[in-house]
């Protein structure tokens, strides 16, 4: 693997990275179907490599499916694919952008480019269709022309669909995609001239995602979005050092005290959803996250979340810690994201052994005899004694004390395991199955794992996500005669994750790429003595008895990524 140390840069594109190095080398690794990597094929890379035709680079930078350099002698490098932008198609390798030279800073936009001349200038090429290029026209451009009507520039930034410059008396031009006010010029109509922000004369720095946002002289900073046509200040953006702007709406800034700060577009207010919001912090026991809110359990027994969706029904978000009403006593935490067109239910388990539900009550999920929707916590009735609880959006399961395993909710594909498909508004026994000491669930789908290391599965067997080598669904538990000595299991709507005691990792559903799908658990062959796994939605992550972690998913199972012990 090479080695990523002296690392000075880092950029990372739709699905792919790279990373400048203090010796000017350029390292890159990801999804290489355009050619994306630089290294002269298109196969995907899980770990870095060095791109060997680069020597002497400034600078980097990446846009979807594409990469471009800056060399210390002020030329411009560029390969991969504008989406098909030009009539040579995709370059597997770095090639020199001919007619640019004097070039002292670069930025890659989702499907087009910016360079900045030494004289101020802005030059841009690539995707065109709303004007990003900010030459008066839509047309794309295969070499690059001069944006119009602005000069004596000091930095650019290119976004999905569109750019901005920074002149040097502090004001602000952007140009291209406008719909939801990122150019902040008074309205939401495309541009393929430069136009001059408004309200902006002390600007110092900019970033661009998929809106815009500015650093100012006295330190703070305003956003050009949120569906207003017109800067707004952000606020609690004290002591600032610096920012970055990344994927439709994520934003991350980094604190003189060397916080990270990092927060979502789709709050108004800009407020930081997840920040050091509790000063007794460390008094967390549990915590559970998504990507639209987190909950921590504290010793106390009380329960605090924050974010999008915290009452489970789709109306409460708070940018603040909120105690969670009526929840006293509990140890454990389980957050749940929006399933289509069902916001996920929350699910807290007391020391008690009760479990709380709240949120929409579709096919009974809360589990308390109806399909009434509750915002506060409502228990689940005909329970105790339980231990362990899993839920998603549209059913749970709960394990006993005595290893019984309890389920409830919806059960159009018998993932409840009662021999029926029959949504059940309480919790009823799973049939066939004792000794339960872990048990994971998915939309449509339940794994349990025995004290006798084996793996039972039901429900929708989609892709092969049971596991016993067929596509049919089973609507009580069925062994997976190929697994054994299993110690832990873990489910998402993709696929399955099984390890073993002797630290191996299996698999088995379906492959993120599409190619194909795993009928029955198969061993990932470059992991080993692995000792924890997870899923989360479309990705996977290991880590070995060394702390060296793995990651992988999305773009192919086998495409796994190593981190060198990041502890």
């Amino acid at each position: 693997m090479q080695d990523l140390s002296n690392i000075i840069s880092i950029q990372s594109g739709s699905s792919h990275n790279l990373a400048l190095r203090s010796d000017g080398a350029v390292l890159a690794w990801g999804y290489n179907a355009y050619g994306q990597l630089g290294i002269g094929n298109t196969t995907n890379q899980s770990a870095p490599v060095r791109i060997e035709t680069l020597n002497n680079i400034v600078a980097i930078a990446a846009g979807s499916n594409h990469s471009i350099a800056l060399q210390a002698d002020g030329t411009v490098w560029y390969w991969g694919n504008y989406n098909s932008y030009d009539s040579s198609s995709m370059k597997k390798q770095p090639v020199q952008v001919e007619t640019l030279s004097r070039i002292v800073a670069i930025a890659a936009g989702g499907y087009h480019s910016l360079a900045l001349k030494s004289d101020g200038t802005v030059w841009s090429w690539g995707k065109n269709w709303d004007g990003q290029l900010g030459n008066g026209n839509t047309s794309n451009q295969y070499n690059p022309v001069q944006v119009t009507t602005i000069d004596n520039i000091v930095a650019i930034a290119a976004g999905r669909y569109h750019s901005m410059a920074l002149h040097k008396n502090g004001s602000l031009y952007t140009w291209g995609e406008n719909y939801s006010g990122q150019l902040g010029n008074g309205n939401t109509s495309s541009q393929s001239i430069p136009v001059q922000v408004l309200d902006i004369s002390n600007a110092i720095d900019i970033e661009c995602g998929y809106h815009s946002f500015v650093q100012l002289n006295d330190g703070n900073f305003k956003v050009l979005n949120q569906y207003k046509s017109y800067p707004n200040l952000m606020p609690n953006m004290d002591e600032i050092v610096d920012f970055s702007a990344y994927g439709y709406s994520k934003k991350i800034v980094l604190t003189a005290k060397g916080e990270i700060k990092t927060w979502e577009d789709d709050q108004d207010d800009q407020e930081l959803v997840f920040r050091e919001v509790m000063s007794d912090s460390q008094n967390i026991i549990d915590i559970s996250s998504n990507y639209e809110k987190t909950c921590v359990v504290l010793n106390d027994g009380d329960v605090w979340c924050w974010g999008r969706n915290l009452d489970g029904m789709g109306n409460l978000s708070s940018s603040i810690p909120l105690k969670i009403t009526g929840l006293h006593n509990i140890k454990a935490i389980e957050a749940n994201n929006f399933e289509g067109d069902f916001p996920g239910i929350n699910t807290a388990l007391g020391n008690d052994g009760i479990v709380w539900n709240w949120g929409e009550n579709c096919y009974g999920r809360l589990g308390n005899g109806t399909t009434e929707d509750s915002s506060i916590p409502v228990q689940v009735e005909n329970l105790d004694t339980i231990v362990s609880v899993s839920s998603n959006s549209t059913h749970s399961l709960a394990i006993k004390e005595d290893g019984s395993l309890w389920a409830w909710g919806d059960n159009y594909k018998g993932q409840l395991g009662d021999g029926t498909t029959t949504n059940r508004y309480t919790p009823v026994s799973v049939l066939n199955i004792d000794n339960i000491i872990a048990v994971a669930n998915n939309n449509a789908g339940s794994i349990a794992l025995k004290n006798d290391g084996s793996v039972w599965a039901w429900g929708a067997s989609w892709h092969g996500r049971l596991g016993d080598g067929t596509t049919v669904d089973r609507h009580e538990p069925v062994i997976l005669k190929t697994l054994s000595d299993v110690v832990d299991i873990h489910a998402s709507d993709y696929c399955r994750l099984a390890l073993k005691s002797d630290g191996t990792v299996w698999r088995w559903g379906h492959n993120y790429d599409d190619s194909y799908d795993f009928l029955i658990p198969l061993r990932i062959s470059s992991l080993a003595n692995i000792v924890e796994i997870d899923i989360s939605a479309n990705s996977c992550i290991a880590r070995a008895s060394n702390n060296d972690v793995w990651v992988w998913g999305k773009y192919g199972i086998n495409m796994i990524l190593h981190i060198i012990s990041p502890y």
